[in-house]
């Protein structure tokens, strides 16, 4: 369950890396000025994300490196029969254990597909496994994997 735990970790840093690019496009204006942090250097709102857009494609490379370019991983998200990693699960507990509790947060599911409404959390997740689909796919196609 090693490669599990590695890979969520992974794609748990792209989910943190487009939450920071959504909140800079709500919060900052198009002309905005920015300091990087590692550089020192002024930059542009669209040289910020552009950085950021480079850093999620780095974790994308070292996603494909970890699962083998997707060999190691068929089915990883699709598959009803996957076992959950209980060591990982115990971590989680613990960490929502940590976490304040956030009861006026609105969750509301229903079991018709169509219907189906998620918190902005779990739709990031939905988001970020359909794009890393999507990148395996446009990998495959290219004969890259």
């Amino acid at each position: 369950m090693k490669l599990a735990k590695q890979l969520n970790e992974k794609l748990d840093e792209i989910i943190e890396m487009r939450m920071e690019l959504r909140r800079m496009n709500e919060d900052l204006d198009d002309d905005a000025t920015l300091t990087n942090m590692q550089t020192g250097e002024s930059q542009t709102k669209k040289e910020a994300i552009e950085l950021i857009e480079g850093l999620i494609q780095d974790v994308y490379a070292q996603i494909n490196k970890l699962s083998n370019n997707g060999k190691n991983v068929n089915d990883i998200f699709t598959n009803k029969y996957y076992i959950n990693d209980f060591m990982q699960d115990r971590e989680i507990a613990k960490a929502n254990a940590k976490a304040p509790n956030n009861s006026n947060k609105k969750s509301t599911k229903v079991n018709a597909p169509n219907n189906q409404k998620y918190t902005s959390e779990e739709q990031v997740i939905l988001d970020m496994s359909k794009l890393f689909q999507d990148y395996i796919n446009e990998q495959k196609k290219k004969g890259e994997i």
